[in-house]
């Protein structure tokens, strides 16, 4: 019997996981309006802004040899307008992070200052950050800084475009990982009552 309920729960599974490949492969998204805008990365033309005063040029992502908690400050000169309209978008890892134009401050992301709390830095996001109109000729900042060694100095790639556009293309890089993992958590999950049924069975 045992046997039988435990070859039921993994066809099941095995159709779940089926069934959400199978409709992920022949739904057709060419006509519903998605994916019609580009997302652009801007992964070149930065340099890192060092506590003497050096410039270094590099290119994103990167994980520079930096002391822990040294604040990180990476820039780049735009060389073309940005019109009203578009985000920046990038990943943090338990890092502070601050944008900013000319010197200009218009994005934070850090610890609550009045709440204790752990971790002692903000957790790892994504942000979608909106931008202002931005001139060729100005100055992108984004400073980064974290407690811990293994994030000081880590920066991940950046993309720019409309916030439809970047949410479209994040949720086609990662949905097939969060089905795989998901369809994992079943798995798991039915073997653990199947286990705690048996136990309950013969005792």
């Amino acid at each position: 019997m045992s046997k039988k309920i435990s070859t039921i729960l993994f066809s099941l599974v095995i159709g779940v996981y089926v069934m959400i490949w199978g409709t992920a492969a022949i739904f057709d998204t060419r006509d519903m309006g998605f994916d019609n805008e580009q997302v652009g990365l801007l992964n070149d033309g930065w340099f890192y802004q060092a506590v003497d005063g050096t410039a270094i040029n590099i290119t994103l992502p990167c994980k520079l040899s930096l002391d822990k908690a040294q604040k990180m400050t990476i820039k780049r000169i735009l060389s073309e307008n940005i019109a009203p309209g578009m985000v920046l978008a990038f990943r943090s890892s338990q890092q502070e992070v601050y944008v900013s134009i000319d010197d200009r401050l218009f994005y934070s992301f850090e610890p609550a200052k009045q709440v204790i709390s752990y971790p002692k830095s903000p957790t790892s996001a994504w942000h979608l950050i909106d931008l202002p109109d931005l001139n060729s000729g100005e100055t992108l900042s984004i400073e980064l800084k974290s407690p811990y060694q293994r994030y000081t100095g880590s920066v991940n790639e950046v993309m720019i475009g409309t916030k439809s556009a970047i949410l479209y293309h994040l949720g086609k890089e990662y949905f097939p990982a969060l089905c795989v993992s998901m369809v994992i958590l079943l798995i798991g999950a039915v073997f653990i009552l199947f286990g705690l049924y048996s136990i309950k069975k013969n005792y």
